[in-house]
């Protein structure tokens, strides 16, 4: 489950039907992302994490349905969602 538009209080729920699993807590992030149609690699935060060897966002090891069998594309990417989020068109 994750939430579609601003945040958890105004958005939209949308049922993705998967759970992710990893010791990596990055890989799961960027997995999830994915899913959700985002580049990782977009993502302020998880660019930041991987630079500091903190995490992988690769795609090396996973196991279970391809995201692309499981992806539902939001709608946005995650700097248009940033922008948004900030009011800034």
């Amino acid at each position: 489950m994750t939430v579609w538009r601003r945040r958890p209080i105004d958005g939209k729920p949308v049922e993705l039907g998967i759970a992710i699993a990893s010791a990596d807590a990055l890989k799961a992030d960027g997995t999830a992302a994915r899913a959700m149609g985002l580049d990782p690699e977009d993502i302020g935060y998880m660019t930041y994490m991987q630079a500091e060897g903190l995490g992988n966002l690769s795609l090396e090891e996973l196991v279970g349905e391809t995201i692309e069998s499981v992806k539902k594309d939001l709608g946005c990417t995650a700097a248009t969602r940033s922008r948004k989020m900030a009011g800034v068109k």
